[in-house]
Formats: structure tokens, C-alpha cells, sequence
């Protein structure tokens, strides 16, 4: 009768091992086996190496005035991997955003993001990923994107069409404080719940949208933007009878209502070509009646959906 092999160290064994997967731990143990039966060696375990993380700069979207998306990707190699890009107006860059995605991980290529505010219209931007483990940092090939350019057609809400300015904004009542007018502008683009006041990004909790060809904007921050001040005394709405009201510094007042295709502003009737549409909790109307009520001008960029209001306050 055949004894089963002893598991002492009599002979020396060895085996090569490949298609491993990096910064893992793996267990094994030797087994050796005759006719008398088998016997197993000792649980051991080696861990691989870390490896440096792959990225890819993939192209920039969601372009605006201010604004952009930067894209890439990164397989982290089994290594937390600290993902971030670089952008800036030449290849030295010079400022960093953390990806949304971060720290990426596992085997598997997954998609990671950053989202860009506060930049110059029709500015050209460079920009690349960064991946950063253990083993190393890495960087993805660089790329650009270009801003979009400040509107220069005037638009007209009630009807989608374009005509050249034929006057500069219009300004309001001379002010009898002593501090000096300014002009402001402030865009605003479908679908995106950021607007901007002279370049300084602000968030909505709606968004613009279109409906029947026209751009309707939410009350409410079209009148901050056109200075109302956004507090109780100078916002109102009434859900009971579907009524928005704003009053200026001065004391004015704006009050449109669902149903309704008639702005009352400063006591006088301003006919609008559509009604007013209540959603979100806000009331949506053309950016147009409010704001040449109150002195001010509106512009339209078709390339960037993005509706621009100046005025002198």
C-alpha cells in the first residue's frame, strides 16, 4: 500500500503565473497527489503591484458663455485613483477642478466629468485629465474648446425674429440717489438652471424652456435680474389666483397672472402675445415685456439658445 505524499520541503517546486490583474492579492498553496492519495501545502498569498491608471481627454460639451463640461475617461487599475483636469488659455494651464467621479476604481474604464463656470465668451480654453495613484500620475492628450461669443442679434420673442439694434438699451428715469448707473446683463439658456448677472453665475431651481416658439423665462429671476431684490417685500406669488408680482426699489410694480395675456406694470396694460404658464412653482413668461417695461432690451442668440436682458440700473 502507497503512503500519501508528505508535504515537507523536499523538493523545490515552482510555477509561472500569468494574466493577473494588478494591486490584487492572490492565495495559493502546492498540492501534491500519488496513488495512496493527496495532500495540500500551507495557505500563502503575494499581492501584485500597483500600476499607474490609463486616461483619455475626450472632447468638451455643454458649451455656453461661461460655462463648459470636460470630459474623459479613466481605468483606475485597481488602484483608488485621484482624477482631476487641467485647463486653462494655453498648454501651462494653470487651474485645476476636481471630476466629479473621483476617486475612480476597479479594473473596468468609467467616464469622468467636470463642469466649468465664471469663463470668457468666445475665449479658446486647453484642457486635459489628470490621473493620480500609487504607482504614478498620469495625463491625458490635450485639447480645447472654445466659448461661446457674446449674442449680437435682437430678438424678438412674440414673433422669432431678428432685427438690427437700432438704439442702444434704453435707459431708466434719471436716478436721484448718488451713486452712478451701471449697465448689467444677464443671460439666460434653455434648459439650464445657471444664469448669469455681468459674468457672476446664479442657480434657478427651474429652467428656461420653449413652448409655441417662444422662450419663456421664470418671472421671478428675470427680475432679479433686472434688480429686483429677491426677498419677501419685493416677490410675490399668489397660487390661489395664479398672480406673480415684483416691485422695484422704486416701488413699481409688475403682476402678470395665468389665463391672463395682459402685463400690468406701473398701473399701465401691456399686451403680451401669449399667457403666462405656471410650473415648477414659478410663473414663465417671454423675457421681452418685462424688460422693456422697465428701460431695458433683449437679445437672442440662436447658435447658443440663450437669451440675453441689459439694462441701465
Amino acid at each position: 500500500m502507497t503512503a500519501p505524499p508528505v508535504m515537507e520541503g523536499l523538493f523545490a517546486k515552482t510555477g509561472v503565473v500569468t494574466g493577473l490583474q494588478p494591486n490584487t492579492t492572490y492565495h495559493y498553496q502546492v498540492i501534491a497527489q500519488n496513488d495512496g492519495g493527496s495532500a495540500s501545502g500551507q495557505d500563502k498569498s503575494f499581492t501584485t503591484s500597483a500600476i499607474t491608471p490609463v486616461v483619455k481627454t475626450n472632447a468638451a460639451s455643454a458649451l455656453s458663455l461661461y460655462g463648459a463640461t470636460l470630459n474623459g475617461t479613466v481605468s483606475a487599475n485597481n488602484a483608488d485613483t485621484a482624477v482631476s483636469f487641467e485647463y486653462g488659455p494655453t498648454t501651462a494651464y494653470g487651474s485645476t477642478i476636481t471630476a466629479l467621479e473621483n476617486p475612480a476604481s476597479g479594473m473596468t474604464a468609467s467616464s469622468a466629468t467636470a463642469s466649468l463656470s465664471g469663463l470668457t465668451p468666445g475665449t479658446v480654453y486647453h484642457f486635459r485629465i489628470k490621473g493620480l495613484n500609487t504607482a504614478g500620475t498620469v495625463y491625458g492628450d490635450d485639447m480645447i474648446f472654445t466659448t461661446l461669443p457674446l449674442p449680437t442679434d435682437e430678438y424678438s420673442p412674440g414673433t422669432n425674429s431678428y432685427t438690427t439694434p437700432s438704439t442702444t438699451v434704453s435707459q431708466q428715469p434719471a436716478s436721484t440717489e448718488s451713486e452712478p448707473e451701471a449697465e448689467y446683463t444677464a443671460t439666460f439658456s434653455l434648459g439650464s438652471s445657471t444664469y448669469y448677472i455681468n459674468g457672476e453665475a446664479h442657480e434657478m431651481d427651474t429652467v428656461p424652456f420653449v413652448q409655441d416658439e417662444r422662450v419663456l423665462i421664470p418671472q421671478k429671476y428675470l427680475g432679479i435680474a433686472l434688480g429686483i431684490p429677491d426677498d419677501k417685500d419685493h416677490i410675490f406669488w399668489d397660487g390661489a389666483t395664479g398672480t406673480a408680482t415684483l416691485v422695484t426699489t422704486a416701488g413699481k410694480e409688475a403682476r402678470c397672472s395665468t389665463g391672463s395675456m395682459i402685463l400690468i406694470f406701473d398701473g399701465k396694460n401691456i399686451q403680451m402675445d401669449v399667457e403666462p404658464i405656471a410650473q415648477d412653482g414659478h410663473i414663465f413668461l417671454p423675457a421681452r415685456f418685462l424688460t422693456e417695461a422697465m428701460g431695458g432690451s433683449v437679445s437672442w442668440n440662436d447658435l447658443t439658445k440663450t437669451v440675453t436682458v441689459k439694462i441701465v440700473r
